[in-house]
């Protein structure tokens, strides 16, 4: 008779432990029979395993795995007593897996890990760094050989023998061939693959796979690149030709004509960040996993803590994993947890809620919520950096923040550019609309055409650009504005082909999509969220790193609509008024991509954190901690500041009032 396999506890042993899954020998169509045993990580003792990677795929018509045990064999009459049902990909993967005369020894969390145990779930995924450092080897699993798979992964290994990646910038290396004609080819990133073309069609599918949009992967991929390879069926490629063959295709220029290009190139910014091998900030991986898929919600947050800065690894601690918590209690924690990190209210980025909707509260992000999203939003200043001043009122769950009410919204104009597929055309008629819309409420003197550059690149353009840009970052102001020209007035303009035409089209489809653009009553134009409505107000919150769109409530209330660019008010002239004459605000790069904002005086081309309109001198502390900022190449040794706060703006005689955010 047969019946559910029943798992032996594994708790209280003295040193980590897990489960290991030794796959019996058989033919391929054989049924699957397993042993699980439990064996030591982390010690020099430890015995070799492999740990595998892949998606749970649909739970529909499972399949039984045969658990046997030290006695039995697999010819034996009860070899068949004992079973766990698992899903279709589950046993497909064992079976390409299996070997046919030797036992092979893995791990695969849905067998290894009793799932009915939420106490053993929590203990063994807090181990899943340690287990996935510690495997000899990982097995990442795609699924069966299908749509053209194994030409896919050729393709992949063939661009990898062209090319090197950097692991850390992402950039691409062309290595010495003897065939120029292949080489310049490889070389020339604006070549675009032909929508038709069987390498495009293959490659586009195998990334569509289930596996590269999980939470964890992301992890796993992180732990062992060095020693993962990648199975399609019967086809395999090291892990390494994937991922620099995948940077080609992020790399290279994507046809015009490509179906769904939007939905495309989305994609490829989902896959291309298994490429780098970079140590992420705790507030970029939680904003990584917006569209990552998972079982349990609460891994949006769990799957990512292996992956910690050394410098914040007191957060995996703070979060440690434990699945009797509700998602809500997880995600408020999270929050919590930004705040400690100096993260401010950043994290502000990630709600959007939805007509609707009924997560409350509204400044919580929902990270299981898998509904339209728009591009995250490059980072501004309207703070000025200003230090986080907030609390969270726990009887009520509300957010009190401080900061300035600057102005409302008095036209909205919705994007008509969704999630699906979005043409050039439609985007240049969507320029044209708004350029229809706002330019009769502009006010006199104010140039439309630049404002509407500023809005759609939100401010990525060459003059504020320094450092390690690329090639996106390299346009100028005018060339946007000659573009925008050429769309939306084209009998002013001399009729020439601007190459950076396309480059405005793409800055101007991620910024639209899933938003709006809005008018204020002081006459800003507003890159908006989607939900953003006549009555909604722009604030000015201490500790958040872009505008917030609030909405009134009864009882003095407020609602986070979402966050915006409102060109004029990104750097902080809402609180102690606009730059003076002779300097900009500049993003700088470094090699790894990531940028810090900073000032510039353009009579010296001097940069500098310190910004011209703060009083440094009264925020100056003796002793360097947390909540200071440290300024020694301007300053000399030793001297340190705090960053301004409610206490000092107050004094400036700025208008700071308080927001209960419900």
């Amino acid at each position: 008779m047969e019946t559910p396999y029943i798992y032996d506890s594994i708790e209280g042993a003295s040193s980590p432990c897990c489960r290991v899954l030794e796959l019996l020998p058989g033919e391929f169509d054989d049924d699957i029979f397993v042993r699980l045993r439990v064996i030591q990580l982390g010690n020099e003792e430890s015995e070799p395993f492999e740990a595998v990677s892949y998606a749970w795929g649909s739970a529909e018509r499972p399949h039984k795995i045969y658990v046997a045990t030290n006695e039995t064999r697999e010819g034996d009459a009860d070899a068949r007593s004992h079973y766990v049902q698992v899903t279709r990909n589950l046993a497909q993967l064992l079976r390409h897996f299996r070997l046919p005369d030797t036992t092979r020894t893995i791990w695969v969390d849905a067998i290894c890990i009793n799932q009915d145990d939420t106490q053993e779930r929590s203990a063994q995924v807090q181990l899943m760094p340690l287990l996935y450092r510690t495997a000899a080897h990982v097995l990442v699993w795609l699924g069966p050989e299908e749509d053209d798979s194994t030409w896919a992964l050729g393709t992949f290994s063939w661009w990898a023998s062209k090319v090197a990646v950097d692991e850390i910038s992402g950039e691409l290396v062309l290595l010495d061939s003897s065939d120029p004609v292949e080489d310049a080819w490889m070389a020339d990133s604006r070549t675009a693959l032909s929508p038709s073309s069987r390498e495009f069609t293959s490659c586009r599918k195998l990334i569509e796979r289930p596996w590269f949009e999980r939470v964890w992967v992301r992890q796993e991929i992180h732990l062992s690149a060095h020693k993962s390879s990648v199975h399609c069926g019967h086809c395999s490629i090291a892990w390494s030709g994937l991922a620099t063959g995948i940077m080609s295709l992020f790399r290279r220029a994507v046809d015009p004509d490509t179906p769904n290009r939007a939905g495309y190139s989305h994609r490829l910014r989902l896959v291309s960040d298994l490429g780098y091998k970079r140590h992420w900030f705790f507030e970029r991986l939680i904003y990584n996993v917006w569209l990552s898929s998972c079982l349990d919600p609460r891994d949006k947050v769990y799957g990512i803590l292996g992956m910690l800065r050394e410098e914040e690894a007191w957060i995996a601690e703070a979060l440690e994993p434990d699945y009797t918590i509700s998602k809500s209690h997880l995600y408020r924690r999270v929050f919590e947890v930004s705040l400690e990190n100096g993260d401010g209210l950043n994290m502000m980025e990630l709600c959007l809620p939805s007509r609707g909707s009924k997560w409350k509260p509204t400044w919580l992000p929902d990270w299981a919520d898998q509904g339209a999203r728009p591009e995250p939003m490059l980072r501004q200043r309207p703070d000025l950096g200003a230090a986080a001043e907030v609390r969270i009122v726990s009887d009520e769950l509300l957010l009190l923040a401080k900061g300035v009410l600057y102005a409302e919204v008095n036209m909205v104009k919705p994007s008509s550019l969704k999630g699906g597929p979005v043409a050039a055309l439609a985007v240049e008629q969507e320029i044209r609309d708004i350029y229809t819309t706002f330019s009769p409420y502009m006010e006199e003197g104010v140039d439309i055409l630049e404002t509407m550059a500023y809005t759609l690149s939100q401010s990525n353009v060459s003059e504020h650009n320094i450092g390690h840009t690329n090639p996106y970052q390299k346009h100028s102001l005018v060339d946007l504005k000659t573009a925008l020209g050429m769309i939306c007035i084209p009998d002013g303009l001399e009729d020439t082909q601007v190459d950076m035409l396309d480059r405005l089209l793409d800055h101007a489809a991620l910024s639209l999509r899933n938003r709006s653009i809005a008018m204020t009553d002081k006459g800003h134009m507003v890159l908006a969220p989607a939900e953003a409505e006549v009555g909604d107000v722009l604030a000015v919150l201490l500790g958040s790193s872009l505008l917030v769109v609030l909405r009134r409530k009864p009882d003095d209330r407020y609602q986070v609509v979402g966050v915006c660019h409102a060109h004029g008010l990104n750097w902080g002239e809402g609180l102690v008024g606009p730059l003076p004459q002779g300097w900009r605000f500049v993003r700088h790069w470094n090699t790894t991509k990531f940028y810090k904002l900073w000032l510039q005086d353009l009579s010296t081309g001097r940069v500098t954190n310190f910004d011209p309109r703060i009083d440094w001198e009264e925020l100056e502390v003796p002793e360097h901690d947390h909540t200071c900022d440290d300024h020694l190449e301007e300053w000399g040794q030793g001297r340190h500041f705090r960053r301004p706060g409610e206490a000092y703006f107050r004094k400036r005689g700025v208008p700071l009032q308080e927001f209960y955010i419900e």
